[in-house]
Formats: structure tokens, C-alpha cells, sequence
């Protein structure tokens, strides 16, 4: 919710490709064809007006979507996308069907970041942590933020499947007693926010859990 999302989408023409090519993306339904997005006209409907764009040029055959702003009406909803040079009433009026390959859309909250540590931190030794969160859109990427510990990050993007990037900081840091947890926090483009903490359990010479008493 609030976030990006951007839906792949290529084609290819079996001919020459018409110079007055249109992409069009509709909300799937038993009636009707409800625009999503149309680069030529003002008909969209108002749940995704101004909120969708073309990612792709047509003349590369690309015709990816950018949904921005989602909201929790747009879940379930399916999308799909018509590529010709005439409207999609016109194929349907002449006798044709087609089979719509539709994308669904999934729709949910903040999701907690996956935090985890890298052997085991034993004072005064090198030490690390990864922090990671799947995401959908890779121009507006959520910010992760590793706190508990001082250190350097290294941040990576990895494309997990079609459409789903994973993002993931992992924090180099020399042990010190005094650590005792970590906690790494999320925050989406559309402002929703998630964290996770997790116990270090540092480790004295010895191989000896490290135990701190303080004295009033």
C-alpha cells in the first residue's frame, strides 16, 4: 500500500510493426473495458487515473506499466494490456475473441524486514549483518535503516522474479562488548513503515558469551 508497482510487459508483431501502434491497459471484468491506462485519451477510470504511466517505448516493444500509489481497492484487481493500432471494440466487432493474459494485483501493508547475522560476533573481530525486504518497484525502492551497531553498508538490489526485486543493506561492524542487539527498520515511498531486532549475542575471548554487571 502507497507503493509502486511496475508490471513487465514486451510483444512482438509476426509483420511490420504499424507506425500508429497504441498500448491501452484494462481492468479485467465480465462487461465492459475500463481503461487503466491509455496514452492517447482521458478515459482511465478513477481508481487509477493519474496514477498509471508507461514505463517502455512501444517502438521497442515495451509496454511495462507503472502503477504509483497503490491502495488497498486496487487489490485483487486484474489488469491486462491491448496492443494494436485499432481500439480493442473494433476486434470484437468484427467476429475475433482472444484469451486475456491478465496480471493480478496483490495489495498489502508493510511487511517486516528480514534481519539476520553472519556467523557469530566475537569482541574486537569483524562481524556482519544483512537486512533485507522485497519490493515491486525498483525506481522508488523502500529505505532501509540498520541501527544498534556502528558500521558500513554496502546496499543491493537483486531482481528476485519477474516484477519482484529484493533490496538488502548489510552492515560491516568491529564488536564491541556493548552490543547487544541490532534492530533494522523499513520505510515504503507511501510512508508505511515495519522493523525488526534481533539479540547479538557477542561472544568474549574463549568462546565465552560475554556477560556485563553493573554495580549501583
Amino acid at each position: 500500500k502507497g507503493s509502486c508497482i511496475i508490471i513487465p510487459c514486451t510483444f512482438t508483431y509476426s509483420t511490420s510493426q504499424p507506425s500508429d501502434l497504441q498500448v491501452i491497459w484494462y481492468l479485467y471484468q465480465s462487461n465492459g473495458y475500463p481503461e487503466v491506462y491509455n496514452q492517447r485519451g482521458n478515459d482511465v477510470i478513477s481508481e487509477f487515473r493519474g496514477k498509471t504511466s508507461l514505463m517502455g517505448s512501444v517502438t521497442d516493444r515495451n509496454c511495462s506499466l507503472k502503477i504509483e500509489r497503490l491502495e488497498m481497492s486496487h487489490n485483487q484487481k486484474r489488469l491486462y494490456p491491448w496492443i494494436d493500432e485499432n481500439h480493442i471494440t473494433t476486434f470484437h466487432s468484427i467476429g475475433h475473441s482472444f484469451y486475456d493474459k491478465t496480471t493480478q494485483l496483490i495489495v498489502s501493508h508493510a511487511q517486516e524486514p528480514q534481519l539476520s547475522i553472519i556467523g557469530t560476533p566475537r569482541v574486537g573481530e569483524e562481524s556482519r549483518v544483512s537486512c533485507s525486504v522485497r519490493h515491486t518497484c525498483l525506481s522508488a525502492p523502500p529505505t532501509l535503516t540498520v541501527s544498534g551497531i556502528p558500521g558500513t553498508d554496502k546496499i543491493v538490489d537483486t531482481l528476485v522474479s519477474e516484477g519482484m526485486w529484493e533490496r538488502t543493506v548489510a552492515r560491516t561492524w568491529t564488536v564491541e562488548e556493548e552490543h547487544q542487539s541490532v534492530k533494522c527498520s523499513v520505510t515504503y515511498p507511501g510512508g508505511q513503515k515495519a522493523s525488526s531486532q534481533l539479540q547479538l549475542n557477542v561472544e568474549c575471548e574463549y568462546n565465552v558469551r560475554c556477560v556485563s554487571v553493573y554495580l549501583n
